[in-house]
């Protein structure tokens, strides 16, 4: 599931079958675009224990159980909370867990590209 977090070759950004039943121009112009992620807007981290289980429906397929989370950078916002001074001054019970240094530079990573490119509708062709 973590994989939506990295670079990936064009002909990987969409699944194999949707790709098999694109027009060539469509294929074309994907295999010339640069590496980039599949999906721009989310973040996924990893399961944990901690985390509560809760299912996923999907049109078509099986459902299943994940105690993966996402986040969509398309609907952040900011959480004020007194008793959080700074990272290292949190009171006891209100961090479980906390990201790897690993996935925090990958989050950062995706995080300064999804709000650093020009969004759709400011290019002009």
């Amino acid at each position: 599931m973590t994989r939506i977090n990295r670079i990936v070759p064009p002909e990987k950004s969409v699944p194999p079958r949707a790709f098999e039943k694109m027009p060539p121009e469509k294929k074309t112009e994907i295999l010339s675009s640069a590496p980039s992620y599949a999906f721009i807007n989310l973040f996924i981290y990893n399961e944990h224990d901690l985390f509560p289980e809760y299912p996923i429906r999907l049109n078509g397929a099986d459902d299943f159980n994940t105690r993966y989370y996402v986040i969509d950078f398309r609907n952040t916002f900011r959480v004020n909370c007194s008793k959080i001074q700074n990272a290292t001054n949190v009171p006891p019970g209100l961090k479980c867990l906390q990201l790897t240094i690993d996935t925090r530079n990958v989050l950062r990573d995706k995080i300064t590209h999804y709000y650093g490119r020009l969004p759709a509708e400011v290019i002009v062709d």
